[in-house]
């Protein structure tokens, strides 16, 4: 009885401290998305980014609530001539608890269409200097466009374990 009863009480304080009220761990997961679409030829310089749903602890605490604003370092590059595709790359920097904290984290998510730019110089060059110069123009042909549709999931993760009060 005594082992059963010492062996009771050690399980519950495994458990009472092993899942802490208000630990967000460092292999936790944020999914964040994206409010609208973006575009690498249309794009304003500000984008709104949230935290898809809520994080909780292990007791069910939310430590980080839905649609949190999320900061983001944002790059957009423009198609350009030579057949050089537009990119669009969203790096996770951070975003606030419910106890006002801001939790710092990692992740990201790019779109790199394919480049064409062997070919428009293959193209460019082996015709425009063989058999017709104006064929050289083709040297002017844009890559494809980057687009991040709406609604797009990025996995963010903490950087460290953070005390959530």
């Amino acid at each position: 009885m005594k082992k059963t009863t010492a062996l009771f009480f050690a399980f519950v304080m495994i458990f009472q401290f092993g899942y802490a009220n208000g630990i967000l761990k460092s292999t936790s997961t944020i999914p964040v998305k994206n409010t609208e679409k973006i575009d690498s030829e249309n794009s304003k310089r500000t984008y709104d980014f949230v935290v898809s749903q809520n994080i909780k602890d292990a007791n069910g605490t939310i430590l980080i609530a839905e649609g949190a604003p999320v900061k983001v370092d944002l790059r957009v590059e423009s198609k350009r001539s030579l057949g050089k595709s537009g990119e669009i790359r969203v790096n996770l920097i951070s975003v606030k608890a419910v106890d006002g904290q801001e939790v710092f984290m990692t992740g990201e998510v790019k779109d790199n269409p394919k480049d064409h730019k062997g070919k428009v110089l293959g193209i460019s060059l082996g015709i425009g200097l063989t058999l017709l110069w104006p064929m050289l123009l083709y040297m002017l042909k844009k890559g494809e466009t980057a687009t991040l549709n709406s609604n797009t999931t990025i996995t963010g993760k903490p950087i460290m374990d953070y005390n959530i009060q």
